[in-house]
């Protein structure tokens, strides 16, 4: 092979690198598959985040479906509506000593920093989300008057491409 191969090899080899999917983080007794997605800056591994998904896989009684819980908390991510602040959601799943970001950040509907109205609970695989849904070009406003419920997602486990959950209905 002649050294332009050579550099082609390690230049395509850097190129599938910076395309790979963010890699699993385990530390504080859980483990992370997705430390972030792309063009977000919401780090799910850091130490700080994984110290407060371990508390609350340790401390909080199962909120969904499957003895999962589902935990929300504040972050600065937002770019819809001019809202100044998003939240997360993670899946944490005590028995596997997971927490699993959840794709979209989600924020108030009308500018203000309040938290959108989450509805689930322990009997069924629904979470609704009274609010806009934002990822990386993957924006929706919602509507109450199209969308009564919000955005709802079905949680189906393994099958589901966003943290367990299916794209929302």
């Amino acid at each position: 092979m002649n050294p332009q191969s050579f550099r082609f090899a390690g230049l395509a080899a850097v190129a599938l690198l910076a395309m790979a999917p963010a890699h699993a983080e385990t530390k504080f007794g859980i483990t992370v598959p997705v430390c972030g997605f792309d063009y977000d800056r919401e780090n799910f591994c850091s130490d700080a985040r994984m110290r407060e998904f371990a508390k609350v896989m340790r401390e909080q009684q199962p909120n969904f479906v499957n003895g999962l819980i589902l935990h929300t908390y504040p972050s600065q991510h937002s770019v819809v509506n001019g809202n100044q602040r998003s939240w997360r959601l993670v899946v944490i799943d005590p028995k596997n000593q997971t927490a699993t970001p959840f794709y979209w950040a989600f924020n108030s509907h009308d500018q203000s920093e309040q938290a959108p109205k989450l509805t689930f609970d322990t009997a069924t695989p629904r979470l609704c989300v009274q609010g806009n849904l934002e990822a990386y070009r993957d924006a929706y406003e919602w509507d109450a008057t199209r969308q009564p419920d919000g955005f709802c997602f079905l949680y189906q486990g393994a099958d589901g491409t966003y943290a367990g959950f299916g794209r929302f209905e």
